[in-house]
C-alpha cells in the first residue's frame, strides 16, 4: 500500500481501522510498514474532532482511501443509531489452542 499512499500525501483521507473506527484526516507521512503520521483527525462517526496529530501503527489498519476535496466540508455526520457498526477484523478463533493442539497430534502420529 505505501507506493499508492504517495499519491494521497497532503490531503485528506478516511481511514479504517482495524477496530471498526473510521477517521478522517490530513495524511502528513507513511513509511514501509503503512505506519501513518495523520492530523486533524476526526471520527467519521459522528464527526468529533479527536486530535490535532497521531501516529497509526500499520498492523491497525485495514483501508485508506482518499476523499474529494469538494465533497470533505458537505460529509454529513453519520447517526450513530443507523450506522452498523463494523465486526472486529482482528482473526480470533475461539479455543484456537486446542485446534492446534490436535493438529500438532496429527502429524505426530505420522
Amino acid at each position: 500500500m505505501s507506493p499508492i499512499l504517495k499519491e494521497y500525501l497532503n490531503k485528506r483521507i478516511v481511514i479504517i481501522k482495524i477496530d471498526g473506527e473510521c477517521l478522517i484526516a490530513s495524511l502528513n507521512g507513511f513509511d514501509k510498514n503503512t505506519n501513518l503520521f495523520i492530523s486533524d483527525v476526526f471520527n467519521r462517526i459522528g464527526k468529533e474532532f479527536i486530535c490535532k496529530a497521531q501516529l497509526l501503527r500499520g498492523s491497525e489498519i485495514a483501508l485508506v482511501g482518499l476523499i474529494d476535496a469538494e465533497n470533505d466540508d458537505n460529509l454529513a455526520p453519520i447517526d450513530k443509531e443507523n450506522v452498523p457498526m463494523l465486526k472486529d477484523t482482528k482473526n480470533r478463533v475461539e479455543n484456537e489452542h486446542v485446534i492446534w493442539e490436535k493438529v500438532y497430534e496429527s502429524k505426530a502420529k505420522k
